[in-house]
């Protein structure tokens, strides 16, 4: 059964029975909550329905749908779950991103993060800069755990174990003192200022040696290789068993001179050898003379004293007019001085024949 109200300015509401419907105009203000704002129907409680209203400072809630086309959105600092739909006009495409309550995501630029899904990465509790694989940064009291460095510039560490380390250039080891037990392979030591060999086994003296032994004692067994030097000196009794000159320079036919006696344009071949010992034959042309000599310039340049010579025949040629009984047709040194030696021929040689000549040198 319906019912009319008239109470103050209200004025022809009628009510249903079942409060289903409400008709009539209210245009009093004696309406609890004060006088009314707006135009229309009166709003029922429940399953109402709002046709463009203005909310001021609103407690939504958890609406169960709507639509933020026209909605301009705040600074994201609230914390927000779930998955953000797609995002247009100048925002990406945001998913999953969560901020924790009272929290600031602030991004100034573009950035673009990758990974596996359910991967953590955690930052420092404290500012500081993210160390990236193509940047080059200095870092400060870090610790890296089995790292694997590709020729990188250590400095001077602190400290540091090399016992697997190899490779180490000889010319960058510093001065120091090796731990008892290091061995040292094929070492180039330069010159030591000092050290003990009492317990070294020396090698065979095949190296280019200087300088005065002094205060050996005992008899040291001293295997002699091949020594290269351009002097040396020796107060004592040197024993070899075998001493070659093969160290010298070889002659060349400009180093001798041949006398007339030889004949008109004679024959000099050099066997082998230096200034120290040397062998030559000499074959004898027509027009032969008495007693020809053979001057040789010591290919080596000047001796520090002129050298004793020693001289003698190589061949068993027939000879002819010899000059005395007592020495015939051999050679004999006539002049020695630093810079050449003269030979002669005591005899008269025959033509076409070859004669030898051979001769050891010892500088004084």
């Amino acid at each position: 059964m319906a019912q009319t109200l008239c109470n103050g300015d209200v004025t022809v509401v009628t009510i249903p029975q079942a409060f289903s419907d409400l008709t009539g105009t209210v245009t009093g203000t004696q309406l609890p909550g004060g006088a009314p704002t707006g135009t229309g129907a009166v709003v029922m409680a429940t399953n109402a329905s709002l046709t463009s209203p203005t909310l001021i400072t609103p407690v939504l809630g958890t609406p169960a749908s709507g639509t933020l086309t026209n909605c301009t959105f705040p600074v994201l600092n609230q914390n927000t779950t779930g998955s953000s739909a797609s995002c247009t006009g100048n925002a990406a495409t945001v998913t999953g991103l969560v901020v924790a309550s009272g929290k600031t995501h602030t991004v100034n630029n573009s950035i673009t993060l990758a990974g596996t899904d359910a991967t953590t990465m955690t930052f420092p509790g404290s500012s500081d800069t993210v160390v990236t694989l193509g940047a080059t940064q200095t870092l400060t009291s870090k610790t890296l755990t089995s790292p694997t460095m590709t020729a990188p510039a250590l400095g001077t560490p602190a400290s540091g174990t090399l016992t697997n380390c190899s490779g180490l250039p000889a010319a960058n080891i510093v001065a120091g003192t090796m731990a008892s037990g290091m061995t040292l392979v094929a070492p180039v030591l330069g010159t030591p200022a000092s050290g003990t060999l009492t317990n070294c086994t020396f090698p065979v003296l095949n190296q280019n040696t200087t300088g005065t032994a002094g205060g050996l004692t005992g008899t040291p067994a001293i295997t002699v290789g091949a020594i290269t030097s351009a002097s040396e000196t020796c107060s004592g009794v040197v024993q070899a068993k075998r001493m070659t000159a093969h160290g010298g320079t070889v002659p060349t036919s400009t180093s001798f001179a041949l006398s007339a006696g030889w004949g008109t344009t004679p024959t000099l071949t050099i066997v082998g050898g230096t200034d120290q010992a040397c062998a030559i034959t000499i074959v004898a042309k027509a027009t032969v003379g008495a007693s020809p000599t053979v001057t040789y310039t010591f290919k080596d340049g000047t001796w520090t004293n002129a050298p004793i010579v020693v001289c003698d025949r190589t061949d068993v040629s027939a000879a002819a007019a010899a000059p005395g009984a007592t020495v015939t047709n051999q050679w004999a040194t006539t002049s020695v001085s630093a810079t050449a030696v003269t030979f002669v021929f005591n005899g008269t040689p025959v033509a076409n024949n070859s004669y030898g000549l051979s001769w050891i040198a010892m500088g004084t």
